[in-house]
């Protein structure tokens, strides 16, 4: 079973004869028709070559009979581990039409008398070498487009998850890691064309952490910094899944509550100011305790509320009314003097263009009966 190496560019064949003079004789002729004959003359042997070698047709000398009783057409084809290998099985002369029909059903493909011309079987031969090149060209193609597919999949889930990144990078502070201020203003205005088309109420909460300039005069930046990050995840902890947490200044906050009340976002204001002034900031030997001013504005409970920008100004004013009277409290806008929230009221006309863009706009959208919201 040596191979020259001169014969690597010719079609390889198997040939399987337990008659050494008759195997001798087909493979003197094979090779005169251009064909590389491997011969074996046991069938376990057979199996072992396929599974070593590549070969381009098995030809089989024995009874059809006896090949499909131990199954050898299907067992070379299986141990050759895919792809197309083309089996010829030469009878005995005594094979009938039930026993070929048995040898063509166990995988060969064509099954010959003993009195088939040599030259038929030459170009029965080349006729099913043709097959084979073409199915493992058509093979060698489907390869390539799934391995194509595969890499495109890839560079498709790549892009995806890159895209997320940079979407999570323009959206998100990169100390603290809540939403940035930008986000915060699109979340809000989103939330209030919501709010005001279905009837819902719409809590704001404006936050400050009372004097941390103090913090990063006396402990450094690299304190402050850390002290943001704390708060950052007392805020994940404390609000719902549906509320929006964004860093909006240096240490200031906001918490966008929706679908919620003024009593319920009281609730969570004050959850929220409990937690953080009973937490310790604890940084090597440095403990500090930290408490937040809170301002509230409430959308639909609060009448002066009418735009996102009211409802930004108004929580920002009782926030501010907060820091007066003492910090480490929550103010609603509703309870601030009567004569302060007439001065504010004025000066916030100053958003009334903006408002009136969005009101035209939502009027337009309530006309046309636009059921997607965007953002929603």
């Amino acid at each position: 079973m040596t191979m020259d190496a001169s014969m690597l560019g010719q079609p390889r064949v198997l040939l399987i004869d337990g008659d050494a003079a008759r195997a001798a004789r087909h493979c003197s002729q094979l090779a005169l028709q251009g064909w590389h004959v491997i011969d074996v003359g046991d069938p376990r042997e057979a199996l072992r070559a396929v599974r070593t070698a590549v070969f381009d047709l098995v030809l089989i000398q024995m009874a059809p009979a006896a090949a499909a009783g131990m199954d050898l057409p299907g067992g070379l084809q299986r141990a050759a581990g895919g792809g197309f290998l083309p089996v010829i099985v030469i009878g005995d002369g005594t094979a009938t039409e039930e026993d070929r029909c048995r040898c063509l059903d166990s995988g060969a493909d064509e099954v010959f008398p003993p009195s088939i011309g040599a030259d038929e079987l030459w170009a029965r031969m080349r006729a099913l070498l043709r097959i084979k090149v073409l199915q493992d060209a058509l093979d060698d193609s489907k390869r390539a487009l799934e391995d194509a597919l595969r890499r495109e999949q890839q560079l498709i889930e790549q892009l995806r998850a890159d895209n997320d990144l940079l979407l999570e990078q323009v959206v998100t502070d990169p100390l603290t890691r809540l939403y940035n201020v930008r986000y915060f203003h699109q979340f809000i205005g989103d939330e209030f064309r919501i709010a005001r088309r279905y009837g819902h109420p719409l809590t704001l909460l404006m936050l400050d952490l009372d004097h941390f300039k103090a913090v990063n005069d006396a402990h450094g930046h690299p304190m402050g910094d850390f002290v943001l990050r704390q708060t950052a995840g007392i805020f994940r902890r404390t609000v719902r899944d549906a509320d929006v947490a964004a860093r909006t200044g240096g240490e200031e906050f906001a918490v966008i509550l929706p679908r919620t009340g003024r009593q319920a976002g009281h609730e969570s204001a004050q959850r929220i100011r409990t937690t953080l002034a009973e937490h310790t900031f604890v940084s090597g030997p440095t403990h500090l305790q930290i408490t937040c001013s809170i301002g509230l504005a409430c959308y639909r409970d609060d009448a002066d509320v009418t735009s996102p920008h009211h409802l930004i100004y108004f929580a920002d004013q009782a926030l501010l009314a907060a820091k007066q009277a003492g910090r480490d409290r929550i103010v609603h806008w509703i309870d601030l003097d009567g004569d302060l929230k007439a001065r504010l009221r004025t000066h916030a006309r100053s958003f009334a263009d903006a408002d009136n863009t969005v009101n035209d706009e939502d009027r337009t959208a309530d006309q046309e009966g636009v059921a997607n919201v965007e953002g929603g």
